[in-house]
């Protein structure tokens, strides 16, 4: 099993040098003069970005919808990524209104099936690839839950999840499910703990805002937040070579956790 760090370090650790909750003590100033002592040799972020291009994106869903935040994660999770996109049949779980959906086809994917939980936000994602001239033959966007839904997809050659893996607390049920498909590569994104250990801490959601764990019938449901080992071992178990991807730019104060090490990004292959 292959990982590397998400900053500089030992690999094997996921101690935090400064916790959010101290982030939102500071002024804007002291938060980015805090957050480049954390990665001090990268270079800031290119302007403009991807999603400078496509304002809709950030019109039709307010969750994680900065513009800073879409173009530094469309850079970490996607533009790095263009090899397990390029050609490939895509699966987006929790698809939300496409944004990354449409990154992905934008960077060569063949064909994107996502799957999200609420309508509106499916309505949404079909508005904007329709709106960016998407053809219409290289995306299914389908609305809902993924535990029901995922059997019902075929031919995939790559998943993305990204934001969904601290809304649920069926995680292996899930990496079942992919490895099922026969897909051979993962693009995992999630909010993590920063034990070491391979743990998973279970939680109580509510469900009614956009964003958070999907349950129909109730306004909580049990969730989790994984460890970023938990999620390792979850991968090796169905047979992937995890690495786990180091920063290349500064993050925007958006998108801290990535340097706090409180957020991840992996890939998968076997």
């Amino acid at each position: 099993m292959k990982a590397t760090p998400v900053c500089s370090g030992n690999v094997g650790k996921w101690e935090v040098m400064i916790k959010s909750r101290e982030l939102k003590a500071l002024t804007v100033k002291e938060r980015r003069k805090r957050l480049r002592q954390l990665v001090p040799h990268l270079p800031e972020m290119r302007k403009p970005g991807f999603f400078d291009d496509y304002p809709r994106f950030q019109e039709t869903s307010s969750v994680a919808a900065a513009l800073d935040r879409l173009n530094f994660r469309q850079l970490h999770m996607i533009e790095r990524n263009r090899a397990l996109l390029e050609g490939k049949r895509v699966l987006d779980i929790a698809s939300h209104d496409s944004r990354f959906s449409f990154a992905a086809l934008k960077a060569g994917a063949a064909h994107v099936t996502g799957i999200e939980a609420r309508e509106s936000l499916v309505g949404s994602g079909v508005d904007n690839l329709k709106h960016y001239g998407i053809a219409p033959d290289r995306y299914d966007m389908r609305v809902g839950d993924v535990f029901e839904e995922i059997s019902n997809v075929e031919n995939i050659d790559t998943v993305m999840c990204v934001g969904f893996l601290y809304h649920t607390a069926r995680h292996y049920e899930l990496f079942a499910a992919i490895s099922k498909l026969g897909a051979k590569n993962l693009i995992i994104d999630s909010r993590v703990l920063t034990d070491e250990a391979p743990l998973i801490r279970l939680k109580f959601e509510g469900t009614r805002k956009e964003g958070r764990i999907w349950d129909k019938d109730r306004n909580r449901a049990l969730s989790s937040t994984p460890s970023a080992s938990a999620l390792q071992m979850l991968m090796t178990e169905f047979g992937y070579e995890v690495e786990i991807l180091g920063l290349t730019v500064q993050p925007p104060l958006s998108t801290h956790k990535y340097a706090t090490r409180e957020r991840v990004t992996m890939t998968g292959r076997r």
